[in-house]
């Protein structure tokens, strides 16, 4: 039954975390493109510079209401979707064993 639970909840949160990263994914990155800051996400909300810049909360650093109220999202989406990937990976171990 345990197993099961992770499978739904991985799928579940990797479903939410996805949707809702390719909706406020690149509405930051063009936002900071508007803004002359698109350097420091590689100009991509799915390069690697992106999505550690959205991870690690550096949109703070500017004083930007509107840009905290778009990348604020972006990252809660993210890190649900690698919570739901680190329980599909926990479902799948448990699997194997």
């Amino acid at each position: 039954m345990a197993e099961l639970l992770l499978l739904l909840f991985g799928i579940a949160f990797a479903t939410i975390g996805g949707t809702g990263y390719a909706i406020f994914g690149p509405l930051t990155v063009r936002h900071l493109m508007d803004r002359g800051l698109a350097d420091e996400v590689e100009g991509s909300s799915l390069s690697r510079a992106g999505l550690a810049w959205i991870l690690a909360g550096r949109y703070r650093r500017h004083d930007d209401a509107n840009l905290r109220r778009l990348a604020l999202p972006a990252r809660i989406m993210l890190a649900l979707l690698l919570a739901g990937l680190l329980l599909f990976a926990a479902w799948w171990l448990l699997a194997q064993a």
